[in-house]
């Protein structure tokens, strides 16, 4: 069981629990999914890979994106759709997000980026989405797109 935050197109950010990688899928609806990395490898940022026309752009993840890489104003890619932002190991392997992970995420404008996001990855009080692609699915309200 791995926390993980997912950040909606509206900007919402909701704690989630991911079971599994494959639970990344689950929770974006989506077979196909892409992902980029932080510079230091170790934040993920996972969305579907063909949405760019069907959503408008994720301002509040991109923004979190622009702050942990060396993408610039003109070059970070734009994210569209929901996004989850979880952590890895070194080897690979899917992490909860660490309280470091948070902080850094949290205050994206301490750690060299923009911190153009409007807001912070504070998750919504009460909110939490939990994932087993083992067993059933459960999600909380406002889950979706």
């Amino acid at each position: 069981m791995y926390t993980a935050l997912l950040i909606t197109p509206a900007g919402d950010v909701q704690e989630i629990t991911v079971y599994s990688p494959s639970a990344i899928n689950a929770i974006l609806r989506d077979s196909c999914v892409d992902c980029l990395t932080s510079n230091d490898g170790v934040i993920d940022f996972w969305f579907r890979s063909a949405v760019a026309g069907r959503y408008r752009p994720n301002q509040q993840a991109t923004g979190l994106l622009l702050s942990v890489t060396t993408f610039s104003v003109r070059t970070v890619p734009l994210l569209y759709g929901s996004i989850v932002v979880c952590s890895k190991s070194s080897d690979g392997r899917l992490l909860g997000l660490t309280t470091q992970d948070r902080r850094r995420l949290r205050d994206p404008g301490g750690f060299g980026g923009c911190g153009c996001t409007g807001g912070s990855a504070t998750p919504a009080a009460g909110r939490r989405l939990s994932i087993d692609t083992t067993s059933s699915t459960s999600a909380s309200p406002g889950a979706s797109d």
